[in-house]
């Protein structure tokens, strides 16, 4: 992951959330997995807004944590949908963080999503485009 001489958010806020003590690790640091399972829930509210139907996650890219994360920051996940497939989605996933008293973030890591639509039976549906 490069990092940005001006660094800012890409996509559309999707979820916004605290770090809590119950989710680090044992060196006191959010863990990498609670973040992981942060940017899937960005990524299926963005997912099943496009596709008005349920999601699913078939894939994530290579993901670089580039700082870590302290409890009692405040997560913000952005998103943007960066690919339309006949039943899939690629959506691209930022993760960035800030202490609730401060203006300024820091990014945290990203990756690209990959999300399939599917029907109330868990098989892929063709994604309805208007």
């Amino acid at each position: 992951m490069e990092i940005d001489d001006n660094p800012s958010p890409s996509g559309e806020l999707a979820l916004s959330t605290y770090a809590l003590p119950k989710d680090t690790n044992a060196h006191g640091n959010i863990s990498a997995g609670w973040i992981v399972s942060q940017m899937d829930l960005a990524a299926a509210i963005i997912g099943e807004k496009a596709t008005r139907s349920r999601v699913v996650t078939v894939d994530i890219e290579q993901m670089d944590f580039v700082s870590p994360v302290k409890v009692g920051s405040v997560i913000d996940i952005y998103a943007k949908i960066t690919e339309i497939g006949r039943t899939s989605l690629k959506i691209q996933v930022e993760v960035w963080a800030h202490k609730y008293d401060e203006t300024d973030s820091h990014k945290v890591t990203d990756s690209q999503f990959v999300v399939v639509s599917v029907d109330k039976q868990g098989c892929a549906q063709i994604i309805k485009q208007d």
